[in-house]
Parts: C-alpha cells; sequence; structure tokens
C-alpha cells in the first residue's frame, strides 16, 4: 500500500548548534516516505557545512537572507509531497511524530490541518514542560477554529501537519503575517475542518532567541508591535461568516489591548500606530456606516463584524468602539455586570506619559466630563508611588479628586484585567491628548442618536 509522502521543510538560519539534530530527528522518523528539504536563509556561521554534511539525504536551498517567511516560503514551493509539516532548525522531534499526524490526517477526509501538543526542552534538550497544553491551560480546539484563531494563535509550526492540496491558500506567506502558523492556520480554517490530537509531537527548544514564547516586559511590547498588521488583517480581511460576533469582539479587544501597549511604550497617542490611507479610512467610514444600518434593520449579529472592520481599521476611533462597548451584553450572551460603587459604565485610557506630558489633556477632560457620572479615565502605565503621587496632585487641581466618585483611576498595565472587571466592562476607547478629549465628546453625542 502506498502511503503519502511526508514533505518536512526545515528554515534555518544560524542554527549551527542545534540544526544538525533537527535533520537527524526528521531523518529517523518512523513513517515510510518522508522528504526533508533544508533552507539555509543566508546562514553566515557553519550551518551550511553540516547541511552538506547530510548528502543526498536532504535537499538543501540556499538563498540571500529573507526573513522565516520567505525562507518558509520557498521550502513550500519546493516540497513535492501530498503533507506538508514544519521543522524549526532548532527544535526535534520524536521518531513517531510524523506517523501520528500522517494518519490522522488519512483519517480525517474533512480535515485539512492537524496538529498536536509540544514539550519544551531547554538548552541541552532537558524537559521544561511536558505539556505545552495542560501548562498554559490552552483546550485541544478542532472543527472550524477561524473564530477562535483571531484572538490568538494555538497551532504552533512545529506541531502542525498540513494538506498541500491547500497550498495555494497560504503560499507564499506575506511579509505581514507575524507567524507563519498563525497564518496557515487561519487560511486553513477558513475552508476546512482543523484537528487536534492527544499527544506531543514536537520539542520546542526554549533558548531566549525565540521571542514568540512567555515573553514579558519591553520584549513582549515588541511581540505586540510584530502582531498588529496581521491582528488587523485578521479583524479586516477574512470573511466574518466563519466567526461569531463574540469571537469578533474578542479579537478587537486583544488588537486595542496590543495597540495601547505599544502606544505606551512609544509614549504615542494609539491613532498614530498604524494609521490608515485614505482608502482604508473611507472603507471604515463605509463598514461603519453599514454597520449602524445593519444595526437597525437585522441585529446584533449582522452588525458586528462591520462595526469590528471600522474599528480595526482606524485605530483609537472611538465611535464604532462605544457601539460595540453598549452591545457587549447581547453580543457575550450575559447580562451586563453591575459596576462597583462610585465607578462608571463607561472607562477610556489614557497613558500616564501622556498626562504628564500634556496637562492640557486631564484639564480638557475635566472642562469636559467632570460633570458626567457615567464615565472613568483608566490613567495607564502607573509604575511607581512617585507618579501617583503627581497624578493625584495634577487632579485634584482640576476638581477630579472627589472621594464619592472614580473620576480617574491609575493603574500598573499589568493590573488592567482587573480593574476592566471591577468596571465591569473592558476599556471602551484610548485618548492621547486634548484634542481627544474633544472628539470622544462629540462621540458620545452622536453615536446614541445614531444607533437608535
Amino acid at each position: 500500500m502506498t502511503v503519502p509522502t511526508v514533505s518536512v521543510i526545515i528554515p534555518c538560519f544560524n542554527y549551527e548548534r542545534w540544526v544538525a539534530g533537527a535533520v537527524r530527528s526528521a531523518l529517523d522518523q518512523d513513517w515510510p516516505a518522508i522528504e526533508v528539504i533544508a533552507v539555509d536563509d543566508g546562514s553566515t556561521d557553519r550551518t551550511p557545512e553540516i547541511l552538506a554534511s547530510f548528502g543526498d539525504a536532504i535537499r538543501v536551498i540556499r538563498r540571500p537572507n529573507g526573513g522565516l517567511n520567505a525562507a518558509t516560503s520557498t521550502g513550500l514551493e519546493a516540497a513535492t509531497g501530498e503533507f506538508l509539516t514544519f521543522l524549526d532548525a532548532d527544535d526535534e522531534w520524536g521518531p513517531d511524530r510524523c506517523r501520528l499526524l500522517a494518519e490522522a490526517l488519512i483519517a480525517a477526509p474533512n480535515a485539512g490541518l492537524v496538529y498536536g501538543d509540544m514539550e519544551i526542552i531547554d538548552t541541552q534538550g532537558r524537559t521544561r514542560v511536558a505539556s505545552f497544553r495542560e501548562d498554559q491551560g490552552i483546550d485541544a480546539v478542532g472543527g472550524r477554529v477561524l473564530g477562535r484563531l483571531l484572538a490568538g494563535n494555538f497551532i504552533s509550526a512545529g506541531s502542525l501537519m498540513v494538506r498541500s492540496s491547500l497550498r495555494s491558500r497560504f503560499h507564499p506567506i506575506p511579509d505581514f503575517a507575524a507567524w507563519q502558523d498563525w497564518w496557515i492556520a487561519t487560511r486553513v480554517a477558513e475552508v476546512a475542518d482543523v484537528l487536534p490530537i492527544d499527544a506531543v509531537v514536537n520539542r520546542y527548544r526554549d533558548h531566549g532567541g525565540n521571542m514568540n514564547l512567555g515573553v514579558s516586559g519591553p520584549a513582549f511590547v515588541e511581540l505586540c508591535r510584530t502582531e498588529l498588521p496581521f491582528r488587523r488583517w485578521l479583524l479586516t480581511a477574512l470573511d466574518p461568516a466563519h466567526a461569531t460576533a463574540k469571537e469578533l469582539v474578542t479579537g478587537l479587544v486583544v488588537y486595542d489591548s496590543q495597540l495601547n501597549r505599544v502606544a505606551n511604550a512609544d509614549d504615542r497617542p494609539v491613532r498614530e500606530i498604524g494609521a490608515p490611507n485614505e482608502e482604508e479610512r473611507a472603507r471604515a467610514g463605509a463598514a461603519f456606516a453599514e454597520g449602524l444600518g445593519a444595526l437597525a434593520a437585522h441585529g446584533v449579529e449582522r452588525a458586528v463584524p462591520a462595526l469590528v472592520v471600522a474599528a480595526a481599521l482606524v485605530p483609537g476611533w472611538v465611535e464604532p468602539r462605544l457601539v460595540l462597548d453598549d452591545l457587549l451584553p447581547e453580543i457575550t450572551g450575559e447580562p451586563e455586570r453591575e459596576a462597583a460603587p462610585a465607578t462608571r459604565g463607561l472607562a477610556i485610557a489614557v497613558s500616564a506619559a501622556a498626562v504628564f506630558r500634556e496637562p492640557a489633556l486631564l484639564e480638557a477632560w475635566a472642562r469636559t466630563f467632570s460633570g458626567r457620572d457615567d464615565i472613568t479615565l483608566v490613567v495607564t502605565g502607573v509604575r511607581e508611588p512617585r507618579y501617583v503621587d503627581a497624578l493625584v496632585a495634577l487632579a485634584a487641581s482640576y476638581g477630579l479628586d472627589r472621594l464619592d466618585a472614580a473620576d480617574v483611576v491609575a493603574v500598573e498595565e499589568r493590573h488592567l484585567a482587573a480593574v476592566s472587571a471591577r468596571l465591569g466592562r473592558p476599556l471602551s476607547a484610548a485618548v492621547g491628548d486634548a484634542a481627544d478629549v474633544a472628539a470622544l465628546a462629540e462621540a458620545l453625542a452622536a453615536v446614541p442618536a445614531a444607533a437608535a
């Protein structure tokens, strides 16, 4: 009986320390039909020499350095197998890895992609985490999972196998795709089922040079910066029919959270991060109008996709975010949580850096909103007590220090989720200067009438 050939694509760049082990683990698979393609992405260390030592057992393609996506695309173009799979040059596999995934694909003709769990190892190959799924509390999700992928990726490149018949959907991999596995998974999930298996199929090496696992602080900000263009594409280019309203809004909330992190780190208004061109701005305006029309004529489920597109295309645009915020109870299917005493239903974010850079922002806030009991300003990025003291003094100077109300709340970034829960809803939008405050006031005045 003829079995499908599995093409193993190994992108390599300056991994002389581990690439031999990766290649050996691919050649040692117990699946009878294996094609190993190593793409050397312009390495300047001993990687080319090490790859050459395997002779005819593998196919080596050398190309000028172009990055991981370009190297992977080169491997995809060269692959001849019915099933395609990927191995990072610093990772390794057990001998049954390809067999487990290939047998799962053969048994599930409706599945376009199958994926498993992974083990985390250190630089010496010692186990740090036996099951990434269990350690992170990740559900093994299957079926049409596009909506779930809007919030974040849960399918690792080293743990997946995909049918080559779907290659045209994800090849070539564009530069804006943050991670190759996330791109492949979303493109496949639009047209086919995704199947998880309960097996560890990859040994992922954590050595500090791979930035997309367990990072924090400045490294996490850079990860957010890397992901923003792709998250924007996910929310504005994919067919929303494959996602629920709740999944779309969840994806937007994560996108906005990353926008705020990058804006805080750069000390810039959110609206300057990924600012749209004129064509995108026009598309956003049309989408917002479409969403409001659908809300009036058809209800929430029909309105949310267009509203999310409008919000994602224009970072910091308040109006569509306020409409979505007002629809949250119906979108989530849960009653609106009662806000804590002295807090308000609408929470707007601002970075501490922006407040101290332009005190007129807080003055404009006091002038515009101090008489309203439905809105709270959440100042993020407050890291030291002295900044809290300075903020308290500044707020008091503008009369924003009432003990019976939460006009201004200062919070460290790591506590944002808890503050959102206490306020009863997520942060709705962000302001960066006094002009944003004026725009917000106009939006709050206009949205209820428009949405009605």
